[in-house]
């Protein structure tokens, strides 16, 4: 099962802050239980937003197409 340490998560966190400071969306899939309960702890979570988390990778690239579909129209 995979799994993540504290430094991963301080990483994803500057990663994540990078990206949304330039507007760039960030999407998890498939995230399993001692992952999910990091991210929850460290706030990532927060961060991310539990609407940019899905279980299948069609359902990621299809609210990503709305989403990207809705900027360029509106």
């Amino acid at each position: 099962m995979p799994t993540i340490d504290a430094s991963a998560i301080q990483i994803l966190i500057e990663i994540v802050e990078s990206y949304k400071a330039r507007s760039v969306q960030v999407y998890f899939v498939r995230l399993r239980e001692q992952p999910y309960s990091l991210f929850k702890k460290s706030k990532l979570l927060d961060l991310i937003g539990l609407d940019h988390l899905f279980s299948k990778v069609s359902e990621a690239i299809e609210v990503i197409e709305q989403d990207t579909n809705k900027r360029h129209m509106g």
